[in-house]
């Protein structure tokens, strides 16, 4: 599966996410996607979405700062649930798994 992933519109603010873990419920695949300018910019959706949805683009492509980083950012890390910590577990068959 591609790792590097674009979204369409932005997702708070960015649109720039890295693939870094799959992960099963039940017979349900999840994907963890990571922005790669913040990782506290993170979500989890349902591998199926990612694949059939239009509001991604495999790979990164490129666009000026104002189109990759948007106000919605700015918004997004002042509000106050933002600061909370938000811990990203890597398994083993992440490609960003180090250890």
């Amino acid at each position: 599966m591609n790792i590097y992933w674009t979204h369409k519109k932005n997702f708070c603010g960015l649109k720039h996410f890295v693939l870094v873990s799959e992960l099963y419920v039940g017979e349900k695949c999840f994907v963890l996607l990571v922005s790669v300018l913040d990782a506290k910019v993170n979500l989890t959706i349902p591998k199926e979405e990612l694949e059939k949805s239009e509001n991604w683009i495999i790979g990164w492509y490129n666009f000026n700062k104002s189109e990759s980083i948007t106000a919605d950012y700015d918004y997004w890390l002042n509000k106050k649930d933002v600061k909370s910590n938000n811990d990203i577990f890597l398994d083993e068959g992440s490609p960003f798994n180090i250890t």
